[in-house]
């Protein structure tokens, strides 16, 4: 099979690791006679440095066109106090591509209870998803502002942002146990 993918190795660290996840593909492909189509893209502080913009317009376009994007770590000190931060790319990316949910499985086999901090007893068959929106609240709320002396962060949400994550909550839980418990930070 023949996939494209857009790499966005990011900043920092996420370099490394890219070139590291690039290998473990190029492995794949050949045990598996796949072919990968890999596009490297500046993405976050990247994105800034190359153009002004964390989230280049050429960046957005590949991701796009992609079958499947890898992401590196993003951000950094260096733009603490750029005027735009490597993490408004990865906001900009979320909703040009339409991706709303955030989906986290966590599971302790119990070869590895005894490594937890927590009680063997407590984290033994741990076994849950964590679904959590990813296009509203915190991230996208307005009015947000900050300075030395104050600071808004709005939490908004629309109707069809918490629609469409508590559909993506319960057709996951569908295919589970069954349950889904709401927590709100």
């Amino acid at each position: 099979m023949a996939y494209k993918i857009t790499s966005l190795a990011g900043d920092g660290i996420g370099p490394e690791i890219m070139a590291s996840g690039i290998k473990i593909l190029e492995a794949i492909a050949a045990k598996y006679n796949h072919t990968f189509e890999i596009e490297s893209h500046p993405f976050g502080g990247a994105g800034i440095d190359a153009t002004g913009d964390p989230i280049p317009p050429e960046t957005l376009k590949a991701c796009q066109d992609a079958d499947a994007i890898l992401l590196g770590a993003i951000g950094g000190p260096k733009w603490d106090k750029a005027p735009k931060r490597p993490e408004d790319g990865l906001l900009a990316l979320r909703k040009a591509l339409g991706l709303f949910a955030n989906i986290r499985p966590i599971q302790v086999p119990s070869s590895i209870t005894h490594l937890s901090p927590l009680k063997k007893e407590i984290v033994e068959n741990t076994d849950f998803v964590v679904v959590r929106e990813l296009t509203g609240g915190l991230y996208f709320g307005e009015p947000k502002y900050w300075d030395d002396v104050a600071a808004v962060d709005s939490l908004t949400y629309s109707r069809v942002e918490i629609e469409r994550i508590i559909e993506k909550a319960f057709e996951i839980a569908s295919t589970r146990n069954k349950k889904v418990t709401s927590v709100d930070k």
